[in-house]
């Protein structure tokens, strides 16, 4: 309490929009008046021991700007000091909890923190869960997962953080007293990878022994737009690209031309009808895409039942339209989590033939994807696509290959069979059959359906081109 007004200061002047307070030390004697902030809703839970013992007591921060609200079954928990709120926005809800365990808490206690970890994880509907907190453990090891011994309570805390696959983001200790060693007490969890960026640890408040953590958490998708055009190439008109291959005169095209120059002249052409004859894909390709794929027609059909239902409801709130709504509002639940399981089996189920289908999935269910980052180049600029990211990698790496010295080849004829390649019209057709459609073009840009597809036109194998039988 003595140090709320320059917490007050500190919340207005960088607008924060979530704040957890741990250890507030409030109890039924302070009022509402005093904890309040201007432009925030509060939720706290005070210290459950006497007025005059220290210690204890959650608070919990809210902008007003967002819909939240109480979570009575979480805030109704006999642990003794976590409150919880639910965060609603357009198209997700998150669950936020600050928890505070003391360091004299009970075995008792320490068994309600976690089934409380378990309630607000498994138990609770929501699109994610972000837990706040000092949990007083500082012979937990996340970086290394490992646990000091001799703790039996540190021990389960942190084999029930791994069975709910919590992600804990605090890599840097966050309490420092004179004469101790400083630990890390504070953790941020969250139930997913890459939800949490840029943490500061920054000085703490009063006379506290705990740095204040600020931090940037991702409500969604915050990959950049790629700004590149790419070719729809399961639309191209392979027909026209066929006829057009079909009319160029080869003999004529590659006369006088040694293997590097026919091949030149052959990409620039395929090239050259790639863009002529594929269209581009949308810029909202991806956006126009369902959202889960995976509910069926019948359960689309019941859906809408369910919304007409609730709207005789809203109208008409009699207690018969009341129990039609719930029951088809149960059933859509079942069908739902009835389709996912049923896709989900699907999918691991074809994993073998088709991989990418899985991984895809994965990476949708995702909040946060990886991208390729943007990186520093030598002229002090920054890369602008992934193109340019790959080259400066290339550079990089291949200034440090070890140059080794040229073989020097041996004029024997023995020899000079080892170097010869035998190419045929029907090694070459059997390894354009081969070639998966569901592939990226590599650095050559000619993508695996085109070279498929323009399969049934020949190009004529030259016997005469040096070590090519």
């Amino acid at each position: 309490m003595s140090k709320m007004d320059e917490f007050k200061q500190l919340v207005i002047k960088n607008k924060y929009h979530i704040v957890g307070i741990t250890e507030s030390w409030a109890h039924q004697h302070i009022n509402e008046g005093e904890l309040h902030i201007d432009g925030y809703n509060m939720y706290r839970k005070d210290r459950q021991h006497d007025s005059v013992s220290k210690g204890g007591g959650v608070l919990l921060y809210i902008k007003d700007t967002l819909v939240s609200e109480e979570v009575q079954i979480l805030n109704s928990d006999h642990f003794e000091d976590s409150v919880w709120a639910k965060i609603v926005s357009h198209n997700s809800n998150i669950i936020v909890g600050v928890c505070y365990r003391s360091p004299t808490s009970t075995d008792i206690n320490n068994g309600r923190l976690l089934q409380l970890l378990d309630t607000a994880v498994s138990r609770v509907a929501s699109t994610h869960v972000m837990i706040l907190g000092d949990f007083n453990y500082p012979g937990i090891d996340y970086d290394n997962l490992a646990v000091a011994p001799g703790s039996k309570a540190a021990t389960d805390f942190f084999d029930k953080t791994m069975d709910l696959f919590l992600i804990q983001n605090i890599t840097e200790c966050t309490r420092y007293r004179q004469g101790q060693r400083s630990s890390k007490l504070d953790y941020i969890f969250t139930d997913e990878e890459n939800l949490v960026e840029n943490v500061e640890y920054l000085p703490p408040l009063g006379k506290s022994d705990h740095v204040c953590i600020s931090f940037k958490y991702l409500l969604g998708d915050t990959e950049s737009s790629d700004s590149t055009q790419k070719l729809n190439y399961w639309k191209a008109d392979y027909v026209k690209i066929r006829e057009e291959l079909s009319a160029i005169d080869w003999a004529t095209e590659f006369e006088s031309k040694d293997t590097n120059g026919m091949w030149q002249k052959f990409h620039n052409r395929m090239l050259q009808l790639i863009h002529q004859f594929t269209p581009l894909k949308k810029d909202s390709y991806r956006n126009n895409r369902k959202k889960n794929s995976w509910i069926t027609k019948a359960t689309v059909k019941v859906m809408k039942k369910r919304n007409k239902a609730w709207s005789t409801y809203k109208q008409l709130p009699t207690s018969r339209n009341c129990n039609i709504y719930k029951t088809l509002r149960n059933k859509v639940c079942k069908l739902i989590k009835r389709d996912k399981t049923n896709f989900q089996q699907t999918l691991i189920g074809n994993f073998r033939h088709h991989p990418k289908r899985f991984y895809g999935y994965m990476r949708n269910t995702q909040t946060v994807k990886s991208k390729v980052p943007r990186i520093n180049k030598q002229d002090g600029g920054q890369t602008c696509t992934d193109g340019d990211t790959a080259s400066v990698l290339c550079e990089y790496f291949s200034s440090v290959f070890t140059a080794e010295p040229d073989l020097k080849q041996s004029s024997s004829d023995s020899n000079k069979d080892l170097f010869a390649v035998v190419v045929t019209e029907e090694l070459v057709e059997k390894a354009l059959t081969k070639l998966k459609s569901d592939k990226s073009p590599g650095p050559d840009g000619l993508h695996p359906m085109l070279l498929r597809e323009s399969l049934p036109h020949r190009l004529p194998i030259d016997k005469d081109i040096p070590g090519i039988n």
